[in-house]
């Protein structure tokens, strides 16, 4: 598999405290399982000698503990397997449509439009599905938004802080927001999202008498100076008042309606 997706912000934010060298080492493990199509190997000095970071071995089993699992097989990232299944499965369609002739017919009604192959990339293969308008007897995707899902990582993540008693629509319509704008669309990312924020004692009133809550976090400018790093634990001490008065201002001129 020579093409993959990369999303940007997904990266950033999951690897934001890594070293750079741990960085590096992650793109090319990356890199490697996505052009083999296979597992990493279980030697830990073969990885780091596949990658050309042979002396940089600690660093490599720093990002394998963290962001890979260990089979019988060899180390797999759950994340990149899905993508190269579904490579395989539409480069599977893409040659089937192959052996039948290649390029399907030209449409009747409008001749001009043809369906091109592409194996290299089978997210360019013909018409995609989703330029297909939504129909009444289609589920949009907006609704699929696993809202329980996300409060019970809320709850696993951040014991410490108020528990969500009731999800009401405006928390919903903020969830849903972050979801589709901000691309927090797994739940395994909202995870990832409250467990930086266990490590600040700041947010988690750890260090003050404040600590956040569920109407706090989701605010959209509080939102935005969490992942920005904001509020991480190396925040200078005589900065702290600042913080505590922005975030009780924060917290009295939200919406009371949240």
């Amino acid at each position: 598999m020579h093409y993959y997706q990369f999303n940007i912000k997904d990266y950033s934010f999951a690897t934001m405290r890594m070293s750079l060298m741990e960085d590096l080492a992650f793109r090319r493990m990356l890199d490697l399982y996505y052009e083999t199509e296979k597992p990493l190997s279980c030697e830990l000095a073969r990885i780091a000698k596949s990658i050309g970071m042979s002396e940089f071995q600690e660093e490599v089993r720093t990002v394998l503990n963290e962001f890979w699992q260990e089979t019988d097989d060899g180390w797999i990232n759950d994340r990149a397997s899905i993508e190269i299944q579904k490579y395989k499965s539409k480069a599977g369609t893409a040659r089937a449509n192959g052996k039948l002739g290649g390029r399907p017919s030209k449409p009747k009604d409008n001749p001009e439009i043809t369906q091109s192959v592409n194996l290299a990339n089978p997210e360019e293969t013909g018409l995609k599905d989703n330029h297909k308008p939504i129909t009444n007897n289609q589920e949009p995707l907006t609704n699929k938004i696993p809202y329980q899902l996300i409060v019970d990582a809320f709850h696993g993540s951040l014991p410490e802080l108020p528990k969500i008693s009731k999800l009401n629509e405006s928390r919903k319509k903020r969830i849903k927001h972050i979801w589709i704008v901000e691309k927090f669309d797994s739940p395994g990312e909202w995870s990832k999202f409250f467990s930086y924020i266990n490590d600040s004692d700041f947010l988690m009133g750890r260090s003050s008498s404040w600590q956040c809550n569920i109407d706090w976090i989701l605010k959209p400018a509080n939102w935005l100076k969490i992942v920005e790093g904001t509020y991480e634990n190396n925040t200078k001490s005589n900065d702290q008042d600042i913080l505590q008065k922005s975030a009780n201002s924060d917290w009295h001129l939200q919406d009371q309606g949240f």
